[in-house]
């Protein structure tokens, strides 16, 4: 599945050695939880879920976001970043937000897209430059109590935007 992307750290169920801790979660039996899902709903369904539970690098992240940012390679189906970025309703692609300014800040435009988990974790992508920044972070360790990331959100997605804007006075006209 990820094979094609060339990631190599990115699935369900991984080793627990290999993941930061998340929160924890008393209310299921669990103590601090490292490896597993902390999502209840995902957990319950043995951590395997379309929601949540999925675990990767920042470099897979990237891979990816990069992927879609340059409308897939050889990696992805013809039509599936097509039908990703285009728009569903309200600014919602197919598993990603579209021209959202309050997660990519002045960065957020008609070419630009990206993905938020509730841990905290988001990529950014351009899809004029093929530019994406990663963030990885963890609202939740080691309580839900740790507040909003929204702004982090904004401030690396707009480290992006010098490269974005050079680019694009590059390459003018690029846009999906």
């Amino acid at each position: 599945m990820t094979g094609p992307l060339g990631m190599v750290d990115t699935g369900f169920l991984p080793t627990p050695q290999r993941c930061a801790a998340t929160e924890v979660q008393p209310w299921t039996g669990r103590s601090l939880v490292r490896g597993e899902v902390h999502d209840e709903n995902a957990w319950a369904l043995g951590g395997v879920a379309g929601h949540a539970g999925l675990f990767g690098t920042a470099c897979d992240v990237a891979l990816l976001a990069h992927a879609v940012a340059t409308d897939g390679g050889a990696a992805l189906r013809p039509g599936s970043v097509e039908a990703m970025l285009a728009d569903h309703g309200h600014g919602n692609g197919l598993g990603v937000d579209l021209d959202k300014p309050r997660t990519m800040g002045a960065l957020a435009s008609a070419a630009t897209a990206g993905h938020t988990g509730f841990t905290g974790t988001s990529y950014v992508l351009d899809t004029r430059t093929g530019a994406v920044a990663v963030l990885l972070t963890n609202r939740v360790h080691p309580t839900r109590d740790g507040g909003a990331v929204n702004e982090s959100r904004v401030a690396v997605a707009e480290a992006l935007l010098p490269v974005t804007e050079a680019a694009t006075a590059l390459r003018p006209g690029r846009m999906r």
